[in-house]
């Protein structure tokens, strides 16, 4: 459900900051506490990042509905979400 609105501020970010500001805004994020040269690679290899090719994965990966698939689990499975 809220897919479509992480999408668009993941759009909004990369148009507005460009791929260097949107990697500076999210690496902390992603990483915990990473040393200082973690940090400045994964920085560096997300400016690298071709903002089209951003935006077309971002698409898959938050307006996905992967719904019926998981319902057609038929195994014991362990889901974890967080924030």
């Amino acid at each position: 459900p809220e897919g479509e609105s992480i999408l668009q501020r993941s759009l909004s970010g990369a148009a507005l900051h460009g791929m260097r500001g949107l990697a500076e805004a999210r690496v902390d994020a992603l990483l915990a506490d990473p040393p200082a040269e973690v940090r400045a690679e994964v920085i560096e290899t997300m400016s690298r990042i071709d903002p089209e090719a951003y935006a077309s994965a971002a698409r898959v990966v938050w307006q996905a509905d992967q719904r019926v698939r998981a319902s057609a689990i038929d195994c014991p499975a362990m889901v974890l979400c967080g924030r």
